[in-house]
């Protein structure tokens, strides 16, 4: 999230931008506009590890079922 602050900071436009928690509770699209494209890699991830415990997110893209296909099937 810092780094989805700073930049539209950055050009001169601040963006006030919900906590994490609050995007995972209710996911919703966002725009911000940027005089220049960026270059951006996005994480997705349904699984996350908490106090050495594994917490579970919901697969609001459904890419989760794709994945385990892939590790649980047999080796070519």
């Amino acid at each position: 999230m810092q780094r989805a602050t700073y930049l539209p900071h950055r050009e001169g436009s601040a963006v006030q931008l919900p906590s994490g928690e609050a995007c995972t509770r209710q996911p919703r699209l966002r725009h911000a506009r940027l005089r220049w494209p960026i270059a951006r890699c996005i994480r997705y991830a349904t699984c996350t590890a908490e106090n050495s415990y594994l917490r579970f997110l919901p697969d609001i893209y459904g890419r989760d079922a794709a994945i385990r296909r892939g590790l649980l099937s047999p080796a070519r």
